[in-house]
């Protein structure tokens, strides 16, 4: 094959990926982590997404049946004074109308906001009330590096998941630093931790 047309063949395959794969991405529905995008609770049932497509107002989300009967989406806006990437979530121990979230996710900048909500008449969130501010107060350095993975546990101990790191961080309550960090690749978990959560011993989930 003579060199200008295999430079048009190559140029020609090249193109045909292109155009495939942007199809593909044009016709997903999966979402990608994005500056801006944003989740609550499922005890709100809300997820709010800052970056929106003309044809839907949630980026794509949807949620898939059979939980589409019971579960609705609607889209909050940024959290206030939180930066992004928004990392996990999760409500306030004694608290059910005080937002804990991951702000700067994956970054050595990160923190753990807290922000009040404010909730519809079927107990759904609905908004947020003043900026978010840090958790659990001025000085803290809970979250450096927090991932998707934040959840309350035994005697409200605070579990945060970071990456690129494997590792645990677990916070008692009021310490504004860290009682103590985990590496989790002994234990079976390699990469990044991504999400984690909690649940009581007599869960029906413990015999699953």
């Amino acid at each position: 094959m003579k060199p200008n047309l295999k430079k048009f063949a190559r140029a020609l395959l090249f193109a045909s990926v292109a155009i495939t794969c942007s199809l593909t991405m044009w016709a997903s529905p999966a979402v990608q982590r994005v500056p801006g995008t944003s989740k609550t609770s499922s005890t709100g049932t809300s997820i709010g997404v800052t970056r929106r497509e003309p044809a839907n107002p949630l980026g794509g989300i949807m949620v898939a049946p059979p939980f589409d009967t019971n579960y609705s989406l609607f889209n909050l806006g940024p959290v206030p004074n939180v930066p992004t990437y928004y990392g996990g979530i999760t409500f306030k121990y004694d608290d059910p109308n005080t937002l804990l979230i991951d702000g700067a996710a994956d970054s050595p900048v990160g923190h753990i906001y807290q922000v009040a909500v404010t909730r519809d008449g079927n107990g759904h969130v609905s908004g947020f009330v003043g900026n978010a501010t840090l958790y659990p107060g001025v000085g803290s350095t809970i979250g450096l590096y927090n991932d998707a993975g934040l959840a309350f546990g035994p005697d409200n101990v605070l579990f945060v998941t970071r990456y690129p790191a494997s590792l645990l961080e677990q916070s008692k309550v009021g310490s504004l630093a860290p009682d103590k960090v985990i590496e989790l690749a002994p234990l079976g978990v390699t990469g990044a931790g991504g999400s984690i959560g909690s649940f009581h011993p007599d869960s029906p989930a413990r015999a699953a």
